[in-house]
């Protein structure tokens, strides 16, 4: 799976600085998530929360959008939520086909993948369908279906766009010493 592959070698997929760019991927997903919206809009914003792990000692991210969600569906060609795929596989994102994501900003089809391939903990939350959706990830693979959940109350009145929280992986080498 494409997972293993980044986990074999983080630092080809996310380059010579994994943590910050493990971090970065989030964040260049919400922003090209701005450009989508409307610019000036109210209804948009982007957070991003910095914690240490107290059991683990390892940063744990937050960021969060007010985009227009992940698609949730059973996507044929992969046999898996279109979800599931995006965060699991190289190159499952929709931004592909889309001409209006030209000038993103993430690594074109590596990123969020890459960064919850990293990560002993990643969890996901997003806004489609009118209903928040979850699923839960370690070390890039599922650890649960999407399932009907509210992230936090901080972000679920939001009513639109997407949560991520990960917690990266110690038993990489991903921090220089």
């Amino acid at each position: 799976k494409d997972v293993n592959k980044i986990r074999v070698r983080p630092v080809m997929y996310l380059g010579d600085a994994p943590v910050f760019k493990s971090l970065q991927e989030g964040v260049d997903n919400a922003s090209d998530e701005f450009g989508m919206t409307k610019q000036g809009s109210k209804s948009w914003n982007v957070f991003v929360r910095y914690e240490i792990d107290p059991k683990t000692k390892m940063p744990t991210f937050t960021v969060a959008d007010r985009g227009r969600g992940i698609p949730i569906g059973l996507n044929k060609e992969i046999n898996m939520s279109t979800m599931t795929g995006v965060l699991t596989m190289l190159q499952a994102g929709g931004k592909f086909g889309d001409k209006s994501y030209a000038a993103g900003k993430g690594t074109h089809g590596c990123g969020v993948a890459a960064s919850n391939a990293v990560s002993s903990s990643f969890e996901v939350w997003t806004y489609r369908e009118r209903k928040w959706h979850y699923q839960s990830f370690s070390k890039g693979q599922p650890t649960s279906k999407v399932i009907r959940k509210e992230p936090h109350s901080q972000f679920a009145k939001n009513k639109c766009g997407t949560v991520i929280k990960f917690t990266l992986d110690k038993t990489l080498e991903l921090i220089a010493n």
